[in-house]
């Protein structure tokens, strides 16, 4: 048994494993968790990463010069897509070397991310918590960085890029970083500057870190001028990537982008509700088990919500008798209670900060160690509040820059979540080491099969698409038949491959005899060719899939992607038709004036 430090911070006691100690365990853990699911079928937008990456390998000084397609909006080029193309050009070097698109190759080859992003991450939580290890299997175990590695989307490269640009930075103004330190932080950078321009957040923070450790007498002066230049390498390839982009499209991408967020109501009041209750339910149901976040961040007066979240349920006839289920409202209230708890925990441990800071005796910006004259130059309170500003940062972004909720928005929340929720744990078990322990350990082993069963209903899912496109394609087409369509996400990408085309809103095409297939879920959209005067119904199929978890589905409100299907992050199944496809006969050639098209500004 320990008597609780003077200081109240578990920071004084000694760590609980080496600071060179787990990372074959983390290897380990992100081979077993992600090479089951090497075979998984391309999915949601990778597609349009790869789409890219087609033409980045024909035109790679301009990735996007080619006239895309999107939501059945044809435009003459992807130049104000709202991410840069760093991802799609290691794509095009992977199909270069593939020789194709295996899927097998692409995912071995976005490995390297994953492993990135926990190495670096447990780098990070050494400095923060006894258990640096466990931080990072948490990381990797938790749904919504598990699904998302199976991707080829950006969300993990961006999360990896953070990553290490956070820690290595830390590094070099604690005074521990060599050389290397040095390129593998600029790298990571600018690397970040090629995936998004969310980046400019991960700017900022370092730059308030910076501000906070300026007067450090451990910070030599070239130190201190080599760490703002590296905050500048970001802005210098921004501003070379939009003036080459002006130059050569003769418009300022910068201002359609914007333009296209506008034209979403992504800033009306209705959506910024709508997108607060699903950072509320990430936070609750996507990025650790919600029991352990209970056992971390809850307090005995908390306990009076857990009887509304078992009860809950009882009220769902009342409640919403044709839309939600029981089981449905239960993870509602599950995933919204525990989201709240979180957001409560968090600020808990940010405000608790200030109080230890003046008990220490350091000055604001100056970690305890540090003003002591002693231990490790950056831990502590400067680290805290970049915790603090970076979780801040996030939601704030999650809010006010993205066009809908969706865990993919919320998954830069789960490194400062997992490391304050450690501080919190160890703030509470002061009194034994070994209880302590085996709490925290006990909070991945529950997250891993949670995260897992989730990954596993995201692989069902991209595979259902992937056999149902092979199949209507093979049951419809004919040489003297056209097999059409009007869908996104990897059912595109395979009825494409298996020689349907795509129906674009005004496009003229289809003739008598030929087929349209449109899905339910997998957004479709109208077309000149809609209603009885042109096509028939020749058959509703729908899909069928034993599996119950569901991460996009209207009836389940399963909205893992995106808050347009559903505002949970993931959702259970009760038996009721999940996806279907309509197909249509075309009766006759459209006939009539060719409406304007829409713009995507």
């Amino acid at each position: 048994m320990k008597t609780r430090p003077p200081s109240g911070d578990p920071r004084d006691r000694p760590p609980a494993e080496s600071r060179s100690g787990g990372r074959f365990l983390l290897v380990v853990l992100v081979l077993a968790l992600t090479l089951p699911f090497l075979f998984k079928p391309f999915h949601i937008d990778d597609r349009i990463y790869l789409e890219v990456a087609d033409n980045a390998r024909e035109n790679p000084l301009y990735p996007y010069d080619y006239p895309p397609v999107f939501e059945g909006l044809v435009t003459p080029d992807a130049a104000s897509h709202s991410h840069l193309p760093l991802t799609s050009y290691y794509l095009a070097l992977l199909g270069w070397l593939a020789g194709g698109k295996p899927e097998w190759f692409f995912h071995l080859g976005f490995l390297v991310f994953p492993l990135l992003a926990v190495w670096a991450f447990r780098d990070l939580a050494v400095r923060y918590t006894r258990f640096p290890t466990a931080a990072a299997c948490l990381l990797i175990a938790g749904p919504g960085f598990l699904v998302l590695s199976h991707s080829l989307m950006t969300e993990v490269p961006l999360l990896a890029f953070w990553l290490l640009s956070i820690s290595r930075f830390i590094g070099l103004a604690s005074g521990e970083g060599r050389r290397g330190d040095w390129v593998l932080a600029g790298l990571a950078l600018v690397g970040a500057a090629l995936i998004s321009l969310l980046s400019l957040a991960l700017l900022l923070l370092l730059g308030a870190f910076l501000w906070a450790q300026w007067r450090s007498p451990k910070l030599s002066s070239e130190v201190r001028w080599g760490l703002l230049l590296l905050l500048l390498l970001p802005l210098v390839v921004w501003v070379g990537w939009y003036v080459r982009g002006y130059l050569h499209y003769d418009r300022l991408l910068l201002v359609r982008t914007v333009l296209h967020m506008d034209q979403r109501a992504a800033f009306s009041a209705a959506l910024l509700g709508q997108k607060l209750a699903s950072l509320v339910l990430n936070l609750g149901g996507a990025l650790l088990f919600p029991a352990a976040l209970w056992f971390g961040f809850g307090r005995a007066r908390s306990l009076w919500l857990l009887p509304v979240l078992v009860l809950a349920p009882l009220a769902a006839p009342w409640l919403a008798p044709e839309s939600w289920t029981r089981s449905q409202v239960f993870l509602l209230t599950l995933f919204a209670g525990t989201g709240l708890l979180t957001l409560w925990g968090v600020c808990r441990e940010l405000a608790a900060l200030r109080p230890r800071l003046r008990e220490s005796g350091a000055p604001e910006g100056v970690a305890a160690e540090e003003a002591e004259g002693g231990g490790e130059p950056v831990r502590g309170q400067p680290l805290g509040w970049l915790l603090g500003l970076w979780f801040a940062g996030i939601c704030a972004s999650a809010l006010l820059l993205y066009p809908s909720g969706g865990v993919r928005y919320s998954l830069l929340l789960a490194p400062p979540l997992i490391l304050l929720w450690l501080k919190a744990l160890e703030q509470k078990v002061y009194f034994s080491d070994y209880f302590l322990r085996n709490l925290v350990w006990l909070g991945v082993f529950l997250t891993i099969p949670f995260g897992v069963s989730i990954a596993y209903g995201d692989y069902r899912f991209a595979r259902m698409y992937q056999q149902e496109a092979r199949q209507l394609v093979a049951d419809y087409g004919r040489p003297e038949r056209q097999v059409w369509f009007t869908a996104e996400w990897g059912l595109r990408y395979y009825l494409e491959e298996s020689g349907a085309r795509l129906l674009p809103r005004t496009a003229l095409g289809p003739r008598p005899g030929d087929v349209i297939i449109k899905p339910r879920v997998a957004f479709p959209w109208v077309t000149l060719f809609d209603g009885r005067s042109h096509t028939r119904l020749l058959e509703q199929r729908p899909t069928r899939m034993q599996f119950p978890i569901r991460l996009l589905d209207f009836e389940s409100h399963a909205g893992f992607y995106s808050t347009g299907w559903g505002i949970l992050p993931w959702s259970w199944a009760d038996g009721r038709r999940w996806e279907w496809y309509n197909i249509y006969e075309v009766l006759k050639e459209y006939e009539g004036p060719i409406p304007e098209q829409e713009r995507h500004w």
